[in-house]
C-alpha cells in the first residue's frame, strides 16, 4: 500500500483591493532544502499570473532567513517596516 504524505502547502488569497494577493508556503522539516519551496514558489507565482493577479505579497518571520533568501532569489522585494508592523516579520512583495 502506498503511503501519502503532505510534504508542503502552498495558497495564496486574493484581497479586494488593486489586484493583490497573499501568499502562504510550508514545507515540512524533513524535506527542506530540496527545492520543493521554490517549486511551490514558481507554481504560485505563475497561477496568480494566469488569473489577472499584479502583485504577491507575504509576511516573513524575521528569523526565517532562508525563506527570505527564497523570495529574493525569485524577485520578491523586502518591504521597510511600517510603525504599526510587528517587529517579528518582515513583508515581501512582487510585481507579478
Amino acid at each position: 500500500m502506498l503511503s501519502e504524505e503532505i510534504i508542503g502547502i502552498a495558497r495564496y488569497v486574493s484581497l479586494p483591493s488593486e489586484h493583490t494577493c497573499e501568499f502562504s508556503l510550508s514545507v515540512s522539516d524533513d524535506y527542506t532544502h530540496q527545492g520543493i519551496g521554490t517549486h511551490l514558489m514558481q507554481s504560485l507565482i505563475r497561477s496568480a499570473k494566469e488569473n489577472g493577479l499584479k502583485k504577491m505579497l507575504g509576511y516573513v518571520l524575521h528569523s526565517n532567513t532562508k525563506m527570505l533568501q527564497l523570495v529574493v532569489d525569485l524577485g520578491f522585494e523586502i518591504q521597510q517596516p511600517k510603525l504599526e508592523a510587528s517587529p517579528d516579520f518582515k513583508t515581501v512583495s512582487i510585481l507579478l
